[in-house]
């Protein structure tokens, strides 16, 4: 992961590598969705 990471901050691209934590609220919906269906 670090390595990736560092390709990204090589890139400038630092800022979206931490968009990926943030809380994303579609994906949260169809993970409680599929939670429902079973």
């Amino acid at each position: 992961m670090g390595s990736y990471f560092n390709v990204l901050r090589v890139l400038n691209l630092q800022d979206d590598f931490l968009k990926l934590a943030s809380d994303d609220e579609f994906g949260r919906k169809l993970q409680d969705l599929e939670l429902l269906g079973k």
